[in-house]
């Protein structure tokens, strides 16, 4: 079953505090994980920044092309971008005790989403139909041995 848009910002918002209005949202990192979550956020209207410790991140030349408007701090971790964020979606190849965004956690109630990687990392809602959620995990991960191209 695929939810549909609306319904996917409304569990985005109840989960996560996730507003595509109101939201300030700091993607870290811009490898296949940080452009997945951009293109992600971009389908459902949300705005965003990204920043990358690397000069020249892999991806940059697709952002740029693909969503010109997003704006990208490279060269560190820029941390006025971190400090004005609500929430913080962190790459799985950052640490989340990185100086900097340790500072811009610390003492707030800031959201940090640390994202899982892997072939079995899902997020599975408190109100979701149980059974159907494991049926789609277990499918997803041993479907053609979790690779379909």
């Amino acid at each position: 079953m695929n939810l549909n848009n609306v319904a996917i910002l409304a569990a985005l918002n109840k989960n996560f505090g996730l507003d595509p209005q109101r939201s300030r949202i700091l993607i870290v990192g811009l490898g296949e994980t940080g452009i997945s979550v951009a293109h992600f956020l971009h389908k459902l209207g949300f705005t965003f920044a990204i920043t990358d410790s690397r000069d020249n991140p892999p991806l940059k030349d697709t952002l740029y092309d693909e969503m010109p408007d997003t704006p990208l701090f490279l060269g560190g971790f820029d941390e006025t971008a971190l400090k004005v964020a609500t929430h913080l979606i962190v790459s799985p190849g950052i640490s989340m005790e990185e100086k900097a965004i340790a500072k811009a956690i610390a003492g707030t109630k800031k959201s940090a989403t640390l994202e899982l990687g892997g072939k079995g990392a899902n997020i599975v809602f408190e109100d979701a139909p149980i059974d159907e959620a494991v049926e789609g995990i277990v499918n997803g991960i041993f479907f053609n041995q979790g690779h379909v191209c």
